[in-house]
């Protein structure tokens, strides 16, 4: 099945139209060539138009909205839309006003009261010491006692996402291992954003056993050699006639 482009006026493909169930053949008059061709040139001629440069001034002290006295410019957060490059109110101003309007969240939601009783520990407490989340609930907690029970989710979830393993077994390993990998006996070395990665835990893939923890480089490796003893066997009789 074949169809007419109308900018380019070729005969073309079903294929090379993007679907529109608004015309009668179920297809784009445009094919996807002419679409994408229309499209940056309309995105170019927006930009150009809507392109105004706008000269920041520099000033050395501004105004408060908030608190209505003159402050140094450091004062103030910066702001990129802004004719100046700072904001009309000062961090002071913003900072008290959004403890305000937490303050207000935290009564609407407690219903006005100003102390709660905490539903594990049974203690009355201010409201300060509630979470939002705390509050929301029908049974408010604190955020000493939601911290413990955070806690207490977090030994029991599972370390690894292929095989099963919680907080608490994790660390056993760890320590029988003494923070070391079970072949290299080295440390992991990777990096991820800056911080540095826990060991893996390697499993046995017939039988889902749990074998050890491992750095990355002797868990990739045992993984591409297939996890098969011969081939081992074979690399290390390999290795040892070309040395």
């Amino acid at each position: 099945m074949a169809k007419i482009c109308r900018v380019c006026k070729e005969i073309k493909e079903i294929t090379d139209f993007t679907k529109n169930n608004q015309r009668k053949s179920g297809y784009d008059s445009k094919c996807k060539y002419c679409h994408s061709q229309y499209n940056k040139k309309y995105v170019v001629q927006r930009r150009k138009e809507n392109q105004t440069l706008k000269e920041k001034i520099v000033i050395d002290k501004k105004y408060c909205r908030g608190c209505f006295i003159e402050k140094d410019i450091s004062n103030f957060v910066k702001c990129f839309s802004s004719s100046d490059g700072h904001r009309n109110k000062c961090s002071d101003c913003q900072k008290s006003k959004y403890h305000q309007i937490r303050e207000e969240r935290f009564r609407f939601r407690s219903n006005n009261n100003k102390v709660l009783t905490c539903f594990v520990c049974k203690t009355n407490k201010c409201i300060s010491m509630f979470n939002a989340g705390g509050i929301k609930r029908k049974n408010p907690l604190c955020k000493s006692c939601e911290k413990i029970i955070n806690e207490k989710i977090k030994d029991n979830t599972s370390v690894s996402t292929r095989c099963i393993i919680n907080r608490v077994d994790f660390d056993k390993l760890l320590m029988k291992q003494k923070n070391v990998c079970a072949i290299c006996s080295k440390p992991e070395s990777r990096m991820v954003k800056g911080t540095l990665s826990k060991l893996s835990v390697d499993h046995c893939h017939k039988k889902g056993h749990i074998r050890g923890l491992l750095c990355t480089k002797c868990n990739s490796g045992i993984g591409l050699l297939q996890d098969s003893c011969t081939i081992l066997e074979r690399a290390i009789n390999y290795l040892k006639k070309n040395v």
